[in-house]
């Protein structure tokens, strides 16, 4: 499956152009639940990452939801994963975005399953875990972030 965003006569596939995607891609991460405790069964977060690509037909919005849990031993810090169960994923363009079978919907599930795609192919974690606080030291229980 291609994700084709077109404007006017030109076309831009993310999946299989690497060559047409900027090398300047802005990244912002949300964390939007953290909890952490020292302990791996309570420790965990929860949030968003956005990637803005700027394009000659627009700005491409790309977005998934991540969830974290805490590594057995401290030292190993965090396991972070895409989290598609929850919802919030999207692709956003100025373009209309086009699939295999013609435009798809701002809303539609196609999408939420290429920016999914789209993350599965870099480094996650490089980018979430910075945001996250460091589990070398056990934190009193039940304090929140």
């Amino acid at each position: 499956m291609s994700l084709l965003l077109t404007a006017v006569s030109e076309q831009l596939d993310l999946t299989s152009s690497a060559e047409l995607i900027p090398p300047t891609l802005s990244v912002e991460c949300q964390v939007s639940k953290c909890r952490w405790e020292g302990d791996p069964r309570n420790d965990y977060a929860t949030g968003t990452l956005i990637g803005r690509i700027a394009t000659a037909i627009g700005t491409i919005e790309i977005c998934i939801r991540w969830t974290a849990a805490g590594q057995p031993l401290l030292e190993q810090g965090w396991a972070i994963r895409e989290a598609p169960h929850l919802k919030g994923a999207y692709i956003k363009a100025e373009a209309p975005i086009f699939g295999d079978e013609g435009p798809l919907q701002a809303e539609s599930d196609e999408l939420d399953g290429l920016a999914y795609d789209f993350w599965s192919y870099r480094d996650i974690s490089g980018l979430i875990e910075p945001m996250l606080p460091a589990r070398t030291e056990p934190r009193p229980t039940g304090q929140r972030l």
